[in-house]
C-alpha cells in the first residue's frame, strides 16, 4: 500500500554501486554452493532480484516526466475509479450509478490499518460511500515449527497467505466499517462479507495490491472476464460459484501453478501451490507437463494464478462454513525461519 514506485527507483539508482557490490559478493558465494540445494536456491533468488532493480538503471536512466508520486494503494484505488469512468463511455452505462453502489473490502495488518485510513479520507474516499467500504484485518500472527512430530508455535510472526483475506471476510471481529459519526474506521462484530451482503453486494472480485497492471486505469477491471464469470455462473449445466483467472507464465514461477486430472471426466482443473510439489514424483510429472504444454498450446511454461478471482459471497461462506476449517494454519518451508 505504502510503496511509491518511482520513489524506490531513485533509491535503486541512488545505490548502484552497493547494489553491484552485493551481487559480486552473491555470485561468490552461489559458485560455492551445491546446486539444488536449499541455500543454492534462496542465493540463486537473492541475485534474480538483484539483477532485476539493477536493470532499473538501463530502463529509467531517470524518471519519466510522467511519473505519479504517490502510493501503489492510492493509485489503484485511482486508478479502479478512473477505470470505470472509462468502461462507462465504452459500454455505455452509469459510471455514478456504479460509484454510488461500488463496494470495497481492503486486505491489511494492523501496521498499515491507519495509513489505509488516512489515505482514504484525505483522498476524499475517491468519490465513493465511505459506508460501502470494510478494512479486514490479515495481521501477523506466529509461525510454526516441527519439533517431536508436532507443529509448535514459534516467537517469529509472519503474514499468513492470501487465503486468509478470504477467511478472515467471514470471521466475526475481524474487519473495520465506517462510522461517519466519529469520522473513524471502527472495529465491528459482523462478519466483513455479511455486512457486504447487507448493503446489495452478491459476487465478490480479488485483486492483488502488487499486480501493478491494475496501476493502468484501462486494466484496473476485466469486464470481458467479469461476463465470462456471469455467463459461466448461469450456466444450468456449469452453475460456476468461482472463476480464477491465469496468466502466462514467461519466469518460471512455481506456485499456484494449473493442473488437470485424468481420473475425472470433462475440464476439471486445480491450483496447486509450491509447496505441495516439491517431491520428486511431482517434479518429475512437472517437466514433463511443461513440455506438453510448450509442444500442444505454444505456451511458455505451465499458467499459473494471477489472483484475480470472482467468487460468490454467499456460496463462498456456506464453502466456509461446512470446512469448518478455521482457525488454519498456513504452510510454507521457508517462513518465518
Amino acid at each position: 500500500w505504502n510503496v511509491d514506485v518511482w520513489e524506490l527507483a531513485e533509491r535503486v539508482r541512488k545505490n548502484l554501486p552497493k547494489l553491484k557490490q552485493q551481487l559480486e559478493t552473491k555470485e561468490a558465494e552461489l559458485a560455492g554452493l551445491e546446486e539444488g540445494s536449499k541455500e543454492y536456491k534462496a542465493v540463486a533468488k537473492d541475485i534474480k532480484t538483484l539483477k532485476a532493480a539493477i536493470g532499473i538503471e538501463d530502463l529509467y536512466p531517470s524518471n519519466p516526466a510522467y511519473a505519479q508520486y504517490r502510493k501503489i494503494g492510492v493509485r489503484q484505488l485511482q486508478s479502479l475509479v478512473d477505470g470505470i469512468k472509462l468502461a462507462a463511455q465504452k459500454h455505455k452505462f452509469s459510471s455514478k450509478e456504479v460509484l454510488a453502489n461500488l463496494k470495497l473490502a481492503f486486505c491489511v495488518n494492523a501496521n498499515i490499518l491507519p495509513d489505509v485510513e488516512r489515505d482514504l479520507k484525505e483522498n476524499n474516499f475517491f468519490g465513493l460511500n465511505p459506508e460501502n467500504i470494510v478494512l479486514i484485518l490479515n495481521d501477523y500472527a506466529s509461525g510454526f515449527r516441527r519439533e517431536d512430530g508436532r507443529f509448535v508455535p514459534t516467537d517469529k510472526e509472519t503474514n499468513y497467505n492470501h487465503g486468509f483475506n478470504t477467511i478472515n471476510g467471514n470471521q466475526k471481529n475481524s474487519s473495520y466499517k465506517y462510522n461517519q459519526d466519529t469520522g473513524h474506521f471502527e472495529l465491528q462484530t459482523e462478519k466483513a462479507f455479511d455486512y457486504l451482503k447487507n448493503r446489495g453486494t452478491k459476487i465478490g472480485v480479488i485483486h492483488r495490491s502488487n499486480d501493478l497492471i491494475t496501476l493502468a486505469p484501462e486494466c484496473a477491471l476485466d469486464i470481458p472476464m467479469y461476463a465470462l464469470y456471469r455467463k459461466l455462473s448461469q450456466d444450468q449445466q456449469i452453475k460456476a460459484n468461482m472463476l480464477i483467472e491465469l496468466m502466462n507464465n514467461f519466469t518460471g514461477q512455481k506456485g499456484g501453478l494449473l493442473y488437470g486430472r485424468k481420473d475425472v471426466k470433462g475440464k476439471l482443473g486445480f491450483l496447486a501451490e509450491g509447496l505441495a510439489t516439491k517431491t520428486d514424483k511431482v517434479q518429475q510429472a512437472l517437466v514433463k507437463l511443461k513440455q506438453e504444454v510448450q509442444a500442444q498450446q505454444g505456451l511458455p511454461d505451465i499458467p499459473y494464478n494471477r489472483l484475480y478471482h470472482y467468487f460468490d459471497i454467499a456460496k463462498t461462506q456456506k464453502n466456509l462454513d461446512k470446512s469448518g476449517l478455521a482457525p488454519l494454519m498456513s504452510l510454507k518451508d521457508n517462513k518465518p525461519e
